[in-house]
């Protein structure tokens, strides 16, 4: 898929010949404009003459251009038609392609929405004692993880989980702040950036939650018994 910034360069340079368009159009318009009020003139020079009525030199010399100035009149109207009709395709154009360019933004927005509460789902999951031990273990169909790297998820679990209580440490934050922060870091691992972050970078955590999500095992999870369940339940809680 073309990237956003090769999109934006193509819709710039529809844009600007369409400009371009409009502007020669004009200057066509105004020609043919000049050319209707100087053939006006020449008609009435026509008629003086035809009626008997002397003319002077200069006026003369009009008339004997009346065939060439009607025949570039006729030539600029036609070229105008011409200019305005490409100019209405192209307005036409523009409308389907910021049609098609308000579609395409509002998709990656719906899949970026999506990719974020797939990933918040599954640091919840991994808020489970019993999905956790498979994913160490990898067992019951989950792809084996280091714990090293599930610690990395845990750090990143809490810096995208904001909360309203006052900040710890000399770093005060509001909450808007910390909303800002989070969703910071939610683009920077969606975007795979290598850029450091809890102990490791987003790139290489993107690899880890990859893994985890192509394995299938969270679409697929097996029944845990209550007991489990608490456990995973107050275990996400500690987490937070």
């Amino acid at each position: 898929m073309p990237s956003a910034s090769s999109k934006q360069a193509a819709l710039t340079t529809t844009t600007e010949s369409s400009e371009a368009m409009r502007q020669a159009l004009a200057v066509v318009e105004k020609k043919a404009r000049n050319l209707e009020k100087r053939k006006g003139k020449l008609d009435v020079y026509k008629v003086m003459s035809e009626s008997g009525k002397e003319l002077n030199k200069d006026q003369l010399d009009a008339i004997a251009k009346y065939d060439e100035v009607s025949s570039n009149l006729e030539f600029a109207k036609d070229l105008a038609k011409q200019f305005q009709s490409i100019v209405q395709d192209d307005i036409k154009l523009q409308r389907k392609l910021l049609r098609r360019e308000q579609l395409q933004r509002q998709e990656f927005v719906q899949l970026r929405i999506r990719n974020v509460l797939e990933l918040q789902d599954l640091l919840e999951q991994l808020g489970d004692e019993r999905v956790r031990k498979d994913f160490v273990e990898g067992t019951r169909g989950a792809v084996a993880i280091p714990e090293d790297k599930l610690k990395h998820i845990d750090m990143f679990y809490k810096l995208v989980s904001p909360t309203r209580e006052p900040s710890e440490g000399s770093e005060k934050q509001s909450f808007p702040e910390k909303l800002s922060s989070a969703s910071d870091h939610l683009v920077s691992l969606l975007e795979g950036r290598p850029k450091d972050v809890c102990e490791t970078t987003y790139k290489d955590l993107k690899l880890t939650v990859d893994q985890i999500l192509e394995c299938g095992y969270l679409d697929n999870m097996p029944s845990n018994d209550s007991e489990n369940g608490e456990i995973g339940r107050a275990s996400c809680r500690e987490r937070v």
